[in-house]
């Protein structure tokens, strides 16, 4: 009889410590969380330095400079001109990746995309919502590996997600 109180003494004893660790282990993740998560409110609370006249104006020249190179690219893809866009990709990047992506037989699809792209930022900017430069994720818009990789073929041939 003993023996059995004991043993079950023990499971018990056992049982409670790793449901109280399991409890203390959450507490602190949760913790953890939540500090981390101030931070990131913060620092997404906090104003950007304002810009002086000399780096606005830098910043404004520089848009504008990339906004030429790729107007051939744009013009291109919204004449629905294939030779036109390879011209224009070679001439910007004459290893972008996308040439080997976009052939003849699907570039109507790509052009398709590119519309959808441009009605889906007319929308955003109907509904007020704020755009840096570069558009929403960074890139221009164009496919041209710019972007942060999502939804696109990476470098190990995985598509992200």
């Amino acid at each position: 009889m003993n023996k059995k109180f004991a043993l079950l003494s023990l499971t018990a004893l056992t049982a409670l410590a790793v449901t109280g660790g399991t409890a203390l282990a959450a507490t602190n993740l949760r913790t953890n969380q939540s500090a981390d998560q101030a931070k990131i409110g913060k620092m997404n609370r906090q104003r950007p330095a304002e810009l002086t006249e000399a780096q606005r104006a830098e910043m404004v020249a520089k848009q504008n400079e990339m906004k030429a190179k790729f107007a051939p690219i744009e013009a291109a893809i919204t004449a629905g001109d294939y030779n036109a866009w390879v011209t224009a990709q070679k001439a910007l990047d004459e290893n972008c990746p996308l040439l080997a992506k976009i052939t003849k037989d699907n570039f109507n699809r790509y052009v398709e995309s590119f519309k959808l792209r441009q009605q889906a930022e007319a929308i955003d900017q109907e509904l007020g919502l704020e755009r840096g430069f570069g558009g929403r994720h960074g890139g221009v818009g164009l496919g041209l590996g710019l972007g942060q990789g999502r939804g696109r073929a990476v470098n190990n041939g995985s598509t992200a997600q």
